[in-house]
């Protein structure tokens, strides 16, 4: 057994009973494992996985990061945090946290429209080729709910934005004879609260699956 950090010789004579003495032998054994190291800035890509949660505190990203979130997009959420708080409340500021997860983004503002929609209201597809939270497939509803998540943490208050879910990639298509590659297959949000929904399909020149949902207050 090594000897205390806390030699029991500094211990007054008046306390140095055995609870004492186990109090030191616990505090010692606890910081005989302590790596100063552990408080200095660290690299979020290289950094030890158990800091992460207090380094998401101190990029203060408590609002971006989601539950069970792949913990790569994690450190990249971590490693971006500076760029965007820089860009928050710009179209840039969401792109550029959505980018760190992996997501893409084709957006379209209200003077894009023709005619011109609303002013302030933008229309936005995210495209989910790869699962954000653990053990889910790109499209489940906890995906959908994360990238809302950044969406809300990262856009002005005053844009209403409505927003589509789906997936880039080649998709065979089968119309009578014909097979048709390379389509977008695209299928929008159901209401984030709602923890099942259906999935309608149609067979035709192209998959597509449509619903759609809101987003214009912050998501819990």
């Amino acid at each position: 057994m090594t000897e205390p950090l806390i030699p029991l010789t500094l211990v007054p004579p008046g306390v140095n009973d055995q609870r004492d003495r186990d109090f030191v032998a616990a505090l010692s054994e606890t910081l005989s494992t302590f790596r100063p190291s552990a408080l200095v800035i660290q690299d979020p890509m290289t950094a030890p996985a158990e800091l992460l949660p207090i380094m998401v505190i101190e990029a203060g990203l408590s609002d971006f990061v989601s539950a069970d979130m792949r913990e790569d997009l994690l450190r990249a959420m971590i490693a971006a945090a500076p760029e965007i708080h820089a860009m928050s409340g710009l179209i840039a500021g969401t792109r550029r946290a959505l980018a760190a997860l992996n997501i893409s983004v084709r957006w379209t503002q209200w003077w894009e429209e023709t005619p011109k929609a609303h002013h302030d209201t933008h229309k936005v597809v995210l495209f989910l080729n790869d699962t954000i939270i653990q053990g889910r497939a790109p499209l489940d509803l906890a995906n959908q709910r994360a990238a809302a998540r950044v969406i809300a943490a990262t856009k002005r208050w005053s844009q209403d934005i409505a927003v589509q879910y789906g997936v880039k990639g080649d998709a065979t298509v089968h119309a009578g004879v014909a097979v048709r590659r390379g389509r977008k297959v695209r299928i929008n949000a159901p209401q984030l609260g709602d923890e099942t929904f259906p999935v309608i399909s149609y067979i035709g020149t192209a998959t597509r699956h449509l619903r759609g949902v809101r987003i214009n207050a912050q998501v819990s």
